[in-house]
């Protein structure tokens, strides 16, 4: 009798729609991120993008109007997102977990939140640390308090704050009764009595906005503030809901997309940064001073990336970088003129758009005068410049 040959797992693709629905807002939304890490703030504009790219509802069934993403997708949009803003992904990654927990938790009640998710690109932010001091009072509770690290606080639409209410919850058949049961009370951000506490100074995520939240005297209807009855870590959310939202609650999958694509795009840009013009481009944008310095031999000048780099560092006006070009007439194991001959390399730069000092490599003075941005023809350094040295290998002075 033959074995059966087992058949590898097929590869899930994310979806199309929402890959490109994602990257098109990524670039908006990467556009803003400088903004929101000096603001310390979410752009409304990025929140704007992602509901109308259907990024806000990936966690809502399609039946109540969400995208319904599936888990591959889920990770792959939070890679892009978190690529573009590390906030925005933070923010959108918190508000996605409340839409599933808030079908758990309040089931039909939680739909007209979902509605407004779907249709007004509401946003919902939480407290999941149990905060305040939440009293019963006829009809609901009355809560007052703080709340920390509520993500996205300043421009969410509703707010979960955890919260312990006295006495055990609802039906209860236990042995014993407990002191104190918790809840999830949610609210409109713009809930009189509420106020947000700007305490979110940290360095990373810095537009996050994981702010303190203050009630005073609130009232929460019960119908409100529905019990925790979080599911096991191995169970989902919705056990009867759509297949591909039937996620473990402990597989925070977001997270995990989200940075990925904060290392890729730190990678990138260190990448970028490592770069002459890179450096110099970096310096601008971010309102720093100083020079760049590069120093090529010979060889490295018969690669085309060189010739790149130095065309756009002069198109763009980069007068911060000095390249130094040691002409020795050697590289690696032979001479420069037998493996690839580099002609005139002042006419070279100079066709390029560069200004060229050509001095003496072992005369330090002349070195000393080129570096220090002093022109030997009177010219404004008003361009890049090159300093080629003519100098000997292994001599010393």
């Amino acid at each position: 009798m033959a074995a059966k040959k087992e058949q590898p797992p097929a590869f899930i693709e994310p979806r199309e729609d929402l890959m490109r629905a994602a990257r098109q807002a990524a670039v908006r939304i990467a556009e803003r991120a400088p903004e929101a890490d000096r603001q310390r703030r979410v752009p409304v504009e990025n929140i704007q993008d992602l509901h109308e790219a259907g990024l806000l509802t990936v966690a809502i069934p399609r039946d109540l109007g969400g995208t319904e993403a599936d888990l591959v997708t889920q990770v792959a949009i939070y890679e892009i997102i978190g690529g573009a803003c590390a906030s925005t992904a933070w923010v959108m990654g918190n508000h996605s977990v409340l839409c599933t927990r808030a079908l758990g938790m309040m089931g039909e009640a939680a739909h007209p939140l979902l509605q407004d998710v779907v249709q007004n690109g509401a946003l919902i932010s939480h407290a999941a640390i149990p905060g305040g001091k939440t009293e019963l009072a006829p009809g609901g509770f009355v809560a007052s308090g703080r709340w920390p690290f509520v993500s996205g606080s300043n421009i969410s639409t509703w707010m979960f704050l955890s919260t312990m209410v006295p006495g055990s919850p609802p039906a209860w058949n236990g042995a014993e009764s407990p002191q104190a049961h918790n809840r999830w009370m949610l609210l409109p951000t713009s809930q009189p009595g509420l106020t947000i506490e700007e305490t979110w100074l940290a360095m990373s995520v810095r537009g996050s906005m994981t702010n303190d939240v203050l009630l005073d005297q609130v009232f929460v209807a019960e119908d409100m503030a529905p019990v925790s009855n979080r599911p096991a870590p191995h169970e989902p959310w919705m056990p009867n809901g759509p297949a591909v939202l039937k996620v473990p609650t402990k597989a925070r999958v977001w997270m995990a997309g989200m940075m990925l694509g904060i290392a890729q795009a730190a990678l990138d840009e260190t990448v970028e940064y490592g770069k002459a013009r890179g450096m110099a481009l970096g310096k601008r944008l971010r309102g720093h001073g100083g020079r760049v310095f590069v120093l090529l031999g010979a060889g490295e000048l018969q690669e085309g990336q060189i010739y790149e780099s130095l065309l756009t560092a002069a198109n763009q006006g980069m007068q911060g970088v000095t390249v130094i070009v040691d002409c020795n007439g050697i590289q690696s194991d032979r001479g420069t003129e037998v493996i690839s001959p580099l002609g005139n390399m002042r006419q070279r730069f100079e066709a390029f758009g560069w200004h060229v000092n050509e001095i003496d490599g072992h005369d330090h003075d002349a070195l000393a005068a080129a570096l220090g941005g002093e022109q030997s023809d009177g010219q404004p350094q008003d361009r890049p410049s090159p300093v080629h040295g003519e100098s000997t290998q292994l001599r010393s002075r």
